[in-house]
């Protein structure tokens, strides 16, 4: 792929930016019994890369719950969850990756750079858990969630488009870098046209992501300087 100079970062948020230790799966359970009486096989599910619409639904699948009651129900199952997990993340050990905060306090002093957020997270549960990690919201200009389309292969043009918005001018994808930790992120990349950054600060490891051929792909983020060569703003 041809790039152009880095104009736009896209972070993931769980597994990526900071760790969570749970406290997902106990807010997706908690909202999900609350609304549909049923939590589906929660403990040996897989959420990981997945949006949480994307997970809401398939739990429910799993657990017997028809596709009209899911649909009905499903604005009210995140709205359950982001009241869930607000109320409870004090009492989960939520921290930020390694190198994350550092990465971004240089990056945000580089111009002519936008930093965003690219998640499967309901937008309601962003700020509890950046603030509970103690990464600063303010340090992303946007962003593009779970919430805004349950289908995370769509988000990358969602947040080019209000990058544009935000920006007034045309951003190219191959001027746009995402940065994940699972093969999802690697095919959301894939399917906007942008370059992707591999970490293996979540479920899987490093053999595990080159399998899907990221452009780059690093233990965690703490070498600031070859995190910045594979951006290309060394």
């Amino acid at each position: 792929m041809i790039s152009k100079r880095t104009e736009l970062i896209l972070f993931d948020i769980d597994g990526t930016l900071l760790q969570q230790r749970g406290v997902v799966q106990y807010g997706i359970g908690q909202a999900l019994q609350e609304v549909f009486g049923k939590t589906g096989p929660i403990e040996s599910y897989t959420m990981s890369g997945k949006t949480d619409p994307q997970i809401m639904r398939e739990l429910m699948s799993l657990a017997g719950i028809s596709n009209d009651e899911i649909e009905a129900k499903i604005i009210s199952a995140q709205q359950a969850y982001i009241r869930a997990l607000s109320a409870a993340i004090h009492k989960f050990n939520v921290q930020a990756s390694a190198g994350v905060i550092e990465l971004l306090e240089v990056l945000q002093k580089k111009e002519k750079l936008t930093l965003g957020l690219l998640t499967g997270n309901t937008i309601g549960v962003v700020k509890p858990k950046l603030d509970a990690a103690r990464i600063p919201e303010e340090m992303f200009s946007l962003g593009a969630y779970g919430s805004d389309n349950a289908d995370r292969n769509e988000l990358p043009k969602i947040a080019i488009e209000r990058a544009e918005k935000l920006l007034n001018k045309k951003i190219s994808p191959t001027s746009v870098l995402i940065i994940g930790d699972t093969p999802r992120d690697i095919a959301c990349a894939r399917n906007g046209g942008t370059r992707v950054i591999s970490v293996a600060t979540g479920q899987y490891s490093i053999e595990e992501l080159e399998k899907h051929h990221p452009d780059h792909v690093f233990e965690d983020l703490s070498d600031i300087h070859k995190v910045l060569i594979a951006i290309g703003l060394s």
